[in-house]
């Protein structure tokens, strides 16, 4: 059975990885979060629901995570 997360745990959750992310130091993680930081306008362009535009933004960070931790 699948877990549906409500919006203020969507919240809560980028807001961490926000946070998060947004302190790393490294080049890579500069650059990431610069482009990230570009997405999540277009996000709020672009998508109407609120609960859409969360998700897009917390599927964005777990591809910035995801790039942060196992590099090419």
């Amino acid at each position: 059975m699948a877990i549906i997360p409500d919006l203020i745990q969507i919240k809560m959750t980028v807001e961490r990885m926000e946070r998060l992310y947004s302190a790393q130091k490294s080049e890579a993680a500069q650059v990431l979060w610069a482009a990230y930081v570009k997405v999540g306008a277009r996000f709020k362009t672009d998508l109407a629901d609120e609960r859409d535009i969360w998700l897009s933004r917390a599927a964005a960070l777990m591809l910035l995570k995801y790039q942060l931790e196992f590099p090419e």
